[in-house]
């Protein structure tokens, strides 16, 4: 009796001891490799808050693509496309806005970013074009009698190249 005592005790030893070299060895059975997913591309600018430029002025755009493992950077777009500016010197991660040479009122274009590792992937950056306005004080029709004299004053908006005005009386 004591024998079949040590019978039925050794079948739960060597269970145990299977299941120890098991985990000790590296696993039982199959196993898989789970390969992490990779973490999704974005795309950043610099500058990234909106910028108010005047007519032949640029602002200097870079794109910071993260996770763009084979470093295709972007791709760049303007709209409208035509008569609101130019794209120039564009690389893979950076390219210069200029500003129309005359700009007669105030619009917004938009620069877009494009990831070429996913291209559902962009950023933009929004410029608005000011126009420059002058105002003159005083503002109504002055009535003046002979040899009098009047002081006007400009105040000019806008003027981003700092040009200010140039006087002229008509009739002179």
């Amino acid at each position: 009796m004591r024998n079949d005592i040590y019978r039925y005790l050794a079948v739960p030893r060597l269970a145990v001891l299977a299941f120890v070299m098991c985990l000790v060895g590296g696993g039982c059975g199959s196993s898989t490799t789970t390969t992490p997913a990779p973490l999704p591309i974005s795309v950043t600018l610099s500058p990234s808050a909106a910028q108010t430029l005047g007519a032949g002025k640029t602002v200097a755009i870079t794109a910071t693509v993260a996770n763009d493992s084979s470093n295709r950077g972007v791709t760049w777009t303007l709209s409208p496309a035509t008569g609101q500016g130019t794209l120039s010197g564009s690389t893979a991660t950076s390219t210069t806005y200029t500003a129309p040479a005359a700009v007669t009122s105030a619009t917004t274009v938009t620069v877009t970013a494009t990831a070429v590792g996913d291209a559902s992937k962009t950023t933009t950056l929004t410029i608005n074009l000011v126009p420059i306005s002058v105002a003159l004080a005083p503002s109504t029709t002055q009535t003046l009698v002979k040899a009098a004299t009047l002081t006007v004053s400009a105040t000019v908006t806008n003027d981003v190249n700092s040009q200010g005005v140039t006087w002229a009386l008509s009739p002179a």
